[in-house]
């Protein structure tokens, strides 16, 4: 018999109680295939009950009272809940109801109403699923594709009349929209100026790809200037308030937080730079996220506090912020990602769903404040996080949100608000976001094989398009704030930049074996702090010769400004010195006369389209001009020669359109201060030029001048506004012209 003393009983006990601890734990997250499939089964069959109770009671209207199974119009009577569904039906693999609700969305939906319309909500819900279902398209076999498909289409053209229905909105003095527009007359002359942040700053993606497929950069622009006109009112700490007027750019609300009336400018900032190769966008939403850890964050929660002194106004978690965790497992900030998301399991855990406002301090729902409308937020998540972690804890809080929604929010025809997520009593509502975005992620977590998990091209698909090869479905997809999902593979087989590479790749078949960024091929050149960088020397690399940069100058100025533009000097610390410079000939790089004035007449009919827009004067380009740069090596692979012109000439002029602007570089004691003002504006802004600068203001047709291949900056230029050129020396994405590969991200 064996003789245990107190302490070591005490101790063998706490043992086997910490072993059987992890064992349940384990057994408690076990997810086998079984249980996935189950899970992935009962959430469709949780969404065509929702599905076919809004068709039989509730279409042609926009939502189903699931209650009193009736229908309701509550953003326009545009079908919404059916618009929202579209692409859900072909995610769960329905081609056949896809191609019907297609068809009925065509044929119904009127544009041309007089009815007043949230531009936020439709530009979010109806032109993001009008756009998704387009992209989705091909995947239905009973869907006849137009010619021109991807890039026209009638569920594109819809989207269209839309977006064209809500440009007046944006016509304010800051650029900024209205939050709401008549579809048939524009801005009421009463209408109020005051909106949310997040009605402001979360029009790009469907904006940008909507521009990106049609070839009218009007919509992009116009998302653009709202966004930086929203980044130039932030306050001192980097925080945004939650209303302001857009037509003063002042806030008229200055609580800061991720939630409500904000959370969606944050994720467009972030998703916008992956799916428009954006990288100014991206470094904006570091800021932020920098400046919200600073002031907003309190361990892993996340309050809400005065945007200019960081005081704390409210000590709530709010169910939109859930999203958090999603958005920054997307742009790979995976661990901090995790620890917010066990916070939020806490409330999981106690309530089953998170309420609309939960009291951090008293760890309940805030009176008044508790019901719970059925929100994607922690499954979008919950969906990021799994893919990232492979961990199936994830699995199992989905599973639970699913058995919750069932037991407490169905009813005979279909799911409602829970009003009280304490009491678990509903409302006579169910929203259209339930079946665009809640039973999408949830079902998207269980079924780890969908078409929409693509990570590469072995199940892309390649079409032939009147602008050239393309490939499609090859992952990255992007998805609006209402879950809509965006394939980077067709916004890039659309673009300009797409047609322009085709078309050049197509002349130069003969000399070029293939288009391949070189950005690896030149060395990094480090900055060191309060020094200069070593400029390039051709012996240090003799494959390597490339190097300098390009002006694109447009018609003479007056007088001796162009000289008095602070020209890039032949300077030693930052350009090839002058041994090294000599003048191109073009028939040595197996270029001609004919394909040069083709790329001007390219870029001028750019520029017309600008200037048009803008209602500017159309300044004529007369050359481009390779200036302080390094020989090429001697040797007989002139192809080479020629491939890394055109290299660096694709990666100044032909990142989409390029929008003209004038660079002023200064050389300061410690490196070089380059400023960028944007050709679009109507008056450059020199104030924010040092004094000796100032006077550039008055000049009347710019000089494009850019710095490429010639260095490696720690933090390089903005990528300034609409259709700008970039300004570092490297891409910041992986890509290619043909569409052979896709976006991937960004490289911090």
């Amino acid at each position: 018999m064996l003789c245990f003393s107190r302490t070591q009983f005490v101790f063998l006990l706490s043992l086997f109680l910490q072993l059987f601890s992890v064992r349940l734990s384990l057994n408690y997250f076990e997810f086998d295939d079984d249980k996935k499939n189950y899970y992935r089964e009962k959430v469709k069959r949780m969404f065509y009950h929702a599905y076919n109770g809004y068709l039989q009671y509730a279409y042609p209207h926009d939502e189903l009272k699931p209650l009193t199974c009736k229908g309701q119009d509550t953003w326009g009577g545009y079908s919404l809940t059916l618009v929202d569904a579209l692409d859900t039906l072909l995610i769960l693999g329905n081609e056949t109801e896809f191609r019907r609700a297609s068809d009925l969305v065509i044929e119904q939906l009127d544009v041309n109403r007089n009815i007043n319309v949230s531009v936020f909500e439709t530009n979010i819900r109806i032109i993001g699923g009008l756009l998704s279902a387009h992209m989705l398209s091909s995947r239905s076999r009973e869907m006849a594709l137009p010619d021109g498909w991807p890039c026209s289409g009638p569920l594109l053209e819809l989207a269209e009349k839309f977006a064209q229905r809500l440009l007046p909105a944006f016509s304010t003095n800051t650029g900024m929209p209205y939050g709401t527009v008549n579809l048939k007359y524009g801005v009421n002359y009463f209408e109020t100026p005051i909106t949310c942040t997040a009605g402001i700053g979360t029009f790009l993606l469907e904006f940008g790809t909507l521009s990106r497929l049609t070839g009218n950069p009007i919509y992009e622009r116009v998302s653009l200037r709202a966004l930086d006109a929203l980044w130039n009112s932030r306050s001192s700490l980097g925080l945004v308030g939650n209303h302001i007027d857009v037509q003063t750019g002042v806030f008229t609300a200055t609580d800061s937080g991720i939630g409500a009336g904000v959370d969606s400018y944050f994720e467009y900032l972030a998703k916008g730079a992956l799916l428009f190769q954006r990288p100014k966008l991206m470094r904006q939403f570091n800021e932020f996220e920098a400046a919200i850890n600073k002031h907003v964050r309190r361990d892993d929660w996340f309050l809400w506090v005065d945007k200019d002194k960081a005081t704390v106004s409210m000590p709530i978690f709010q169910s939109l912020e859930a999203f958090w965790p999603g958005l920054l497992t997307l742009v790979g900030h995976v661990e901090d990602a995790v620890r917010i998301m066990a916070s939020y399991g806490q409330i999981l855990r106690h309530l089953g769903v998170p309420p609309e406002f939960y009291n951090l301090p008293n760890r309940e729902p805030v009176i008044g404040r508790a019901a719970y409308p059925l929100r994607p937020e922690i499954p979008e998540s919950l969906l990021y996080l799994h893919r990232a972690t492979n961990d199936p804890a994830y699995l199992t809080m989905a599973a639970s949100i699913v058995d919750t929604i069932d037991q407490i929010a169905k009813t005979n025809c279909g799911f409602g608000t829970v009003r009280d997520v304490g009491t678990g009593s509903v409302e006579d509502r169910m929203e259209s976001f339930f079946l665009a975005e809640t039973a999408k992620y949830l079902y998207l977590i269980f079924d780890e094989h969908n078409f929409m998990h693509n990570v590469g091209s072995a199940k892309a698909k390649l079409v032939e398009t009147t602008g050239g090869p393309c490939v499609i479905e090859a992952g990255g997809w992007i998805f609006n704030t209402e879950a809509h999902p965006l394939d980077p593979g067709i916004v890039y087989c659309c673009s300009k930049k797409h047609q322009s590479d085709t078309a050049l790749l197509q002349q130069f078949e003969q000399d070029i074996d293939f288009i391949k960024l070189m950005d690896s091929n030149f060395e990094d050149l480090e900055d060191e702090e309060g020094g200069t960088e070593e400029p390039i020397n051709e012996h240090t690399n003799q494959t390597n010769e490339f190097a300098g940069h390009f002006d694109l100058v447009t018609a003479h100025h007056k007088g001796n400004v162009m000289n008095d533009l602070v020209t890039i000097e032949e300077d030693k610390d930052n350009f090839m010195p002058k041994k090294d410079h000599k003048k191109f000939d073009s028939r040595r790089m197996n270029l001609n006369a004919q394909m040069l004035n083709r790329l001007i007449e390219e870029l001028e009919r750019d520029l017309a389209e600008q200037m048009a827009t803008n209602g500017g004067e159309m300044p004529r380009i007369r050359g481009i001009i390779c200036e302080r740069c390094c020989t090429f090596a001697d040797g007989p692979d002139l192809r080479k020669a020629s491939l890394t012109f055109w290299q660096s000439i694709y990666s100044n002029y032909f990142h989409f359109v390029p929008l003209f602007a004038y660079q002023c570089q200064q050389k300061e004691k410690g490196g070089v201060r380059e400023i960028t003002t944007h050709y679009f504006r109507d008056t450059p802004d020199a104030a924010i030029l040092p004094s000796e600068l100032q006077h550039l203001d008055a000049i009347k047709h710019f000089s494009f001048q850019k710095s490429t291949w010639t260095r490696h900056r720690n933090e390089p230029m903005d990528e300034e506004d609409d259709f700008a050129l970039l300004t570092t020396q490297s891409q910041p994405f992986d890509h290619n012209f043909m569409g052979i590969g896709q976006i991937v991200g960004i490289r911090h």
